[in-house]
């Protein structure tokens, strides 16, 4: 599951809900079932709401579409990556080592940590503002 799809899973699970519950009202038919049953039910959706109204707030405060949008950044601790990241090509990156061990026995090859995919978590990025928690 990629990030897409577990971002309309989480959006729509509330959105389901009220559906469900608009068409039990509209065809006059009840689902029914124990009054703790129904308690939990209406937990998980409150839960459901919060979470959500939690993650729009947290995707509003840090938009990843403003304007360092060309450059690749974590919203959550706000590092900014330096020219030097390379994980957002790790496809290529991978390639290029694959392309270099042919013609090579498989212990004569050498891995070089020039050749390898740099992250945000390393020295490479610079941090352009205070982490924020705050929703």
């Amino acid at each position: 599951m990629d990030e897409t799809q577990r971002l309309v899973w989480l959006l729509s699970n509330p959105v389901c809900a009220e559906v469900n519950n608009a068409l039990q009202e509209y065809t006059s038919v009840r689902y029914s079932t124990t009054d703790q049953q129904k308690e939990k039910t209406r937990a998980r959706k409150q839960r459901d709401t919060n979470d959500t109204q939690k993650l729009l707030v947290f995707l509003q405060s840090r938009n990843p579409f403003g304007p360092r949008a060309a450059s690749l950044h974590s919203i959550d601790t706000g590092i900014t990556a330096t020219v030097s990241v390379n994980v957002d090509k790790a496809v290529a990156v991978g390639q290029k080592v694959l392309d270099g061990m042919i013609g090579h026995g498989v212990l004569d090859y050498v891995f070089r940590k020039k050749e390898q995919a740099v992250s945000l978590e390393t020295k490479a990025s610079v941090r352009t503002r205070n982490r924020c928690r705050s929703y």
